[in-house]
């Protein structure tokens, strides 16, 4: 069996946090050996979205995905990058005819394709689709392509997310809470196989 090394960074807030990843960051792909790397941008804009230039600056840094959250819609100098960048994600949950996409495919050769999907919560959030239900509908298209695959749900509560976590045991190779900016203890792999935690 082969192992993939994936690095996943949550809620980078603000210049201080974007300068952080900058210099450490590639410090850490070295460490981990790290094949694949997410970051979670939403708060890079003085805490609320991303634009062009800090993307840029991310990607170069070592990312391959940036995953957002709901903070994304608050700085209308993200929605550009949403639409035309597909390494870069918002929650797939929000309804149709919002700008982006809520999954994306990355190649890292030609054997190994992994997939990032993005899915948001609804406890004390937006009132948005159903993140189970959607999640569903996401990976009925997905395993098709590849059953590597990362979720970042992005959510306030922790019953949701541990539910989510449960949702999906098995059907993915990791759910990574993010959202609320503390890190939780709760790190483990599920009995069928999915690796968990609250928040990263």
């Amino acid at each position: 069996m082969n192992t993939i090394s994936v690095l996943f960074i949550g809620d980078i807030v603000g210049e201080p946090g974007l300068k952080e990843i900058e210099l450490k960051l590639p410090s850490l792909i070295s460490k981990y050996n790290a094949e694949f790397v997410i970051l979670n941008a939403e708060n890079v804009d003085n805490g609320k979205g991303l634009n062009e230039k800090q993307s840029e600056r991310l990607f170069k840094a070592g990312a391959h995905i940036l995953t957002t959250g709901n903070h994304i819609w608050d700085n209308w100098k993200s929605r550009p990058l949403l639409t035309e960048n597909p390494n870069i994600l918002r929650p797939y949950n929000y309804p149709t005819g919002n700008p982006g996409r809520g999954f994306a495919f990355y190649a890292l050769n030609e054997n190994i394709t992994i997939a990032v999907l993005q899915l948001q919560g609804r406890m004390f959030m937006q009132p948005i689709d159903c993140p189970f239900k959607i999640s569903d509908n996401a990976l009925s298209y997905i395993h098709q392509k590849t059953k590597n695959i990362i979720v970042d749900f992005h959510a306030e509560a922790t019953a949701e997310k541990l539910t989510m976590g449960w949702h999906l045991n098995g059907r993915v190779s990791a759910v990574l809470g993010t959202h609320t900016h503390i890190q939780t203890t709760d790190a483990c792999i599920l009995d069928k196989g999915t690796a968990y935690i609250t928040d990263v």
